[in-house]
């Protein structure tokens, strides 16, 4: 005797970055579709949401869904009570987000699937016999040549434009959308966030454009929603270490960054080192999206920029630019793998740039004294 087992709602969530759309995925390319950013769309969707999926979720795709807002927890509560529902969404939606409709989805009973689409990242991780290394997926032949582009892969010399376009069409759109009123403050603290090399201060950062930090601190978090950037938290070692509990925002679409900072034709080279350190963040992400990744700084400032968890033990990847630079981040490996939670081994970046393949060199009791496989 079998048992007949009762269906199943299900949710499909294709994800993408601001830089790519659902036209890149071959699954999608030949569904009919709707259009989530459409303002009739989005009036219809207020006005009855059961009435919105009956009539634009039956055997097509509803795109650019983050576009309107509570969409997706819309689609999970129409599924919930539909066991033959089966709806699918394209759209950005940051992990924070992701993670909470997963544990919605749960609770009642919906089969939610998550699919990334791939984005144009200036770098992809590679790992082959062990070794990891991040080479460039831009084709830029020169550093000159992928900042003359405004780090906007594919787009070659409208790089500046493409990025003009984007702030004004998706995140000014959606910040009025959200009530960020402010226009000119907003767009001042964007600017001064693309600039922040380190930890970010937000008070500070409030200060400089005439707001309370409480108040940045909700726009970066809005930012993050769009997918622009990813506010990455400091690994807590207290009291083993006096944490500085400033988070780093890393920013998922460089090109804007660098667009915002101003700083196209005279990149200051601590922001070039930062914009490498973002390119390096993304690839790590894309490949290891079960993994959450941090930074670590303290009060005697030993630092780690990327700091990948994975289950008990952290990996810290450091970035070098000559001997001096590789000899201190050996220097802060050792205080830090002496907290235990750690990997004994470091992971050195040589800085070559964005044109340039970069190896993961593994340092360290388990690797001999230097070699360039990485477990």
């Amino acid at each position: 005797m079998t048992l007949e087992t009762s269906p199943c709602a299900q949710l499909s969530l294709y994800v993408h970055g601001a830089a790519s759309d659902w036209r890149a995925s071959s699954e999608l390319q030949d569904l009919p579709f709707a259009d989530a950013s459409d303002m009739s769309c989005r009036q219809l969707l207020r006005a009855n949401p059961a009435e919105f999926f009956a009539l634009y979720a039956a055997g097509r795709i509803v795109v650019n869904a983050h576009a309107a807002k509570g969409l997706a927890e819309a689609a999970l509560n129409y599924a919930a009570r539909r066991p033959t529902a089966r709806l699918v969404l394209a759209g950005r939606w940051c992990r924070r987000v992701l993670i909470r409709l997963q544990d919605r989805a749960r609770e009642l009973g919906v089969q939610m699937s998550v699919q990334y689409i791939a984005s144009p990242g200036l770098f992809k991780a590679v790992e082959e016999n062990a070794a990891l290394s991040f080479v460039p997926s831009a084709g830029f032949a020169s550093d000159a040549d992928a900042f003359a582009a405004c780090l906007a892969p594919f787009q070659g010399v409208r790089g500046a434009l493409y990025w003009t376009n984007l702030w004004k069409t998706q995140v000014e759109s959606a910040a009025l959308e959200t009530g960020i009123r402010k226009h000119e403050a907003f767009y001042s603290f964007a600017k001064n966030l693309a600039r922040c090399t380190g930890p970010v201060n937000f008070s500070e950062l409030g200060r400089s454009v005439g707001l309370p930090g409480v108040t940045v601190r909700q726009w970066a978090a809005f930012l993050e929603i769009l997918t622009l950037i990813s506010v990455t938290p400091a690994l807590n070692l207290k009291p083993q270490r006096r944490t500085l509990d400033r988070v780093r925002v890393r920013w998922l679409e460089p090109g804007l960054r660098l667009w915002l900072s101003g700083a196209l034709f005279d990149t200051p080279a601590a922001l070039k080192r930062s914009l490498l350190e973002d390119a390096l963040f993304d690839a790590l992400y894309t490949r290891r999206r079960e993994d959450r990744i941090f930074h670590f700084a303290d009060t005697n400032h030993v630092t780690c920029p990327l700091v990948v968890e994975r289950g008990e033990t952290c990996e810290a990847y450091y970035l070098y630019a000559d001997d001096q630079e590789r000899k201190i981040c050996l220097r802060h490996h050792k205080s830090l793998a002496k907290t235990g939670r750690f990997a004994p081994e470091a992971r050195l970046i040589a800085d070559r740039g964005f044109a340039q393949t970069l190896a993961v060199e593994l340092v360290g009791p388990g690797a001999g004294l230097t070699n360039n496989t990485c477990n």
